[in-house]
């Protein structure tokens, strides 16, 4: 009688023991590893508004505040320690150099120039995990910058010199060029919480911003080099992975 009956459950019993398909399957975010963030990048201050390249002075890139857009990836499921990484930021830069700066009377007595420059950064990179697994990790990571031209001005005075027939007054409006660069970063990463995390870290970048400008015979720029960097900074991001 109970072998009959077991016979007949049997059906039901054997459906029962399968394994139940998971409710909630993984999206395409979550199948690669997606986290989306934001992140502020800004160079270690210095006196230094100014660098001698090739028989001119070319003025120095300091960010005080590049902020933007991070998104990160591990597509890759046995390279758990790789991430692949895009960055989106904007920067504004005002920048006011003169003759106390320059520490020479080159361009003539009171001699002042401005510029007012704002540009689109694209960084695509990656960045190594040394202990993936871990809340804390270290990281180090390689981008290329990819700088897009925005609003650009630029102004030079002088006091009148009869002795040079250059201008006193010069204003210059666009012109700004598509620039490239590198940079290369390291620093800690932490999970903060179930699926944030923080990173801080240092960083080395070496950029020469261009415009394309005619020749003026008041102040001159190697290589059509607007800004030039070479210069280590300080950068915090944080990411949310679904």
């Amino acid at each position: 009688m109970r072998l009959l009956l077991f016979i007949c459950l049997l059906p039901w019993v054997l459906p029962a023991q399968q394994v139940a398909p998971d409710p909630t399957p993984q999206n395409f975010l979550q199948r690669n590893n997606i986290q989306m963030g934001i992140f502020t990048q800004r160079d270690a201050s210095s006196y230094e508004t100014y660098t001698f390249r090739a028989a001119d002075l070319i003025p120095k890139l300091r960010r005080k505040g590049l902020f933007g857009i991070a998104v990160s990836s591990q597509p890759f499921k046995k390279l758990t320690f790789l991430q692949l990484q895009l960055r989106f930021g904007y920067e504004h830069i005002i920048h006011t150099g003169n003759n106390q700066d320059l520490g020479d009377n080159r361009f003539g007595k009171n001699f002042t120039e401005q510029i007012s420059y704002n540009h689109w950064q694209i960084a695509p990179g990656f960045q190594l995990e040394i202990m993936p697994s871990y809340k804390c990790s270290p990281f180090v990571g390689a981008r290329y910058l990819l700088v897009f031209p925005g609003d650009l001005s630029y102004v030079v005075r002088r006091d009148y010199n009869p002795n040079f027939d250059v201008p006193v007054y010069t204003e210059l409006n666009g012109g700004g060029k598509l620039s490239q660069g590198w940079e290369i970063n390291t620093g800690l990463r932490w999970h903060i919480a179930q699926h944030w995390h923080l990173e801080l870290g240092i960083y080395y970048s070496e950029l020469d911003i261009r415009m394309n400008w005619p020749e003026l015979p008041s102040r001159g720029f190697s290589g059509n080099k607007l800004f030039t960097q070479e210069t280590i900074g300080f950068m915090l991001a944080t990411q949310y992975r679904w």
